[in-house]
């Protein structure tokens, strides 16, 4: 795909992305935040089932803005379990797909803002308006911060990498975000980024309240995925000894406080 050039309200791009994701409703919501939130809007640097994130240009440096697909199969299979059962959207009505829509950006910005409150790195939430999230930039002005399934075990820049460290970091995340009363739902190498020695925590769209139907479940899949990865990583490790981590039943009765 090529880079898009950086635009007010003219955007060029190669394949779907554009004919997909700047429908009218996107474009008059970008161009609102475009009026006083953002800059300027420059290329895409991630892409997925649900959205498409652009790197931008804030008031005060870069942004991430999350813009959530109009047409996405998705939208209307995924999205409405994890709305559903969640006492802040109770009143919201989800009977069109433009509702699910946008109270899905709402909901991401929310959760956003919950778990920075539990002391968790997640990019800041800056702005909302209808299918658009716009988000703190993690990364710097030459690539996004990279995701902890692109960090390997070798080579010299390897080196530097304390896979315990980050699963240590990542299972007291889980923990603090319990304790705040809300579960991911979707954690994984995916889902985490690695910046300034840290793991930060991206994609919370779907995390739900503890006390959501499918909390439980969602923790227990978030917590073997996180097991796996880093059982696999830190068993990857050359020259040292192998470190072996806790198994997932024991990871969750840390994460609910039962130890």
């Amino acid at each position: 795909m090529k880079e898009g050039k950086r635009w007010g309200l003219k955007w060029e791009l190669e394949g779907k992305i554009s004919e997909e994701i700047f429908d009218l409703r996107t474009l008059l919501a970008l161009q609102k935040l475009l009026m006083g939130k953002i800059k300027a809007i420059d290329y895409p640097i991630s892409s997925g089932k649900e959205a498409v994130v652009f790197k931008g240009e804030g008031k005060e440096g870069l942004v991430a803005i999350k813009i959530y697909r109009p047409r996405s199969l998705f939208l209307m299979r995924g999205m409405k379990k994890y709305i559903q059962g969640d006492r802040r959207f109770d009143k919201l009505s989800l009977s069109k797909r433009d509702q699910i829509l946008y109270t899905w950006a709402r909901k991401e910005r929310d959760n956003l803002a919950r778990i920075a409150a539990a002391g968790v790195l997640v990019p800041t939430p800056i702005a909302v308006e209808k299918n658009v999230l716009v988000m703190s930039y993690i990364g710097d002005r030459e690539s996004p911060a990279p995701l902890l399934k692109d960090l390997g075990t070798g080579g010299k820049s390897k080196k530097r990498i304390n896979w315990f460290y980050l699963y240590e970091r990542v299972t007291s995340y889980m923990s603090k975000m319990y304790e705040e009363g809300i579960v991911h739902g979707d954690l994984s190498e995916y889902n985490l980024m690695y910046w300034a020695d840290k793991p930060w925590v991206i994609d919370v769209g779907q995390s739900v309240l503890i006390s959501h139907p499918l909390a439980e479940e969602l923790l227990k899949r978030d917590v073997e995925r996180v097991a796996s990865f880093f059982s696999k990583r830190l068993g990857e490790l050359k020259g040292k000894k192998k470190i072996k981590i806790k198994g997932a039943s024991d990871i969750i009765r840390e994460v609910r406080g039962q130890e």
